[in-house]
């Protein structure tokens, strides 16, 4: 018998009893599924020196939790170090501080600005996340809109930056007469 065919016939007997090991239904699941690939089509219908292939099949998943165990693990402390080191590489002095928070409320004056549908098409889509469609449904309006409203408003904002930076260049707007 193949060791995959044995797998599928016993599947749920051994998801129960790696759940019960691991504690953990879909990390059992993803285990027999990461042990019916790593064991190919090998076949042991000649027994293959293997006296119990149940426990042979058993071992088996616990060798694979073991190694995504320690995948994990690695996975974990490589993540932990580099977000480490980005800390350290960019810490914020006060001087970032005080500018974050100027930009911040520009932004929000700025926000303040736009026209009252514009403001909600805005704030729905970048802040509450909601999906064009959604949008458009509660302010009654067409996807179409929604994405105009966008625009524009992206179009105010672009302008007003590029105003901002002029001035902290010592440029003067260009006003017509």
């Amino acid at each position: 018998m193949k060791l995959r065919d044995l797998l599928v016939r016993d599947y749920l007997k051994l998801r129960d009893r790696l759940k019960r090991r691991f504690g953990s239904a879909d990390f059992a699941t993803e285990i027999l599924h990461e042990t019916y690939l790593r064991l190919g089509v090998v076949d042991l219908s000649g027994g293959g020196g293997v006296r119990n292939l149940d426990a042979y099949l058993y071992r088996t998943a616990l060798n694979v939790a073991a190694d995504a165990r320690e995948r994990d693990r690695r996975w974990v402390d490589k993540t932990a170090i580099e977000a480490a080191r980005r800390r350290d590489d960019h810490e914020l002095d006060p001087e970032e501080i005080l500018q974050a928070q100027q930009e911040w409320r520009e932004l929000l004056a700025a926000v303040d600005e736009l026209p009252a549908r514009r403001r909600a098409v805005f704030i729905a889509a970048r802040l509450d996340e909601l999906p064009r469609r959604e949008i458009a449904k509660q302010l009654g309006v067409s996807v179409d809109t929604v994405d105009r409203e966008l625009k524009h408003a992206f179009e105010f904002f672009a302008k007003r930056q590029e105003k901002i930076r002029r001035i902290r260049r010592g440029e003067r707007p260009f006003e017509p007469s």
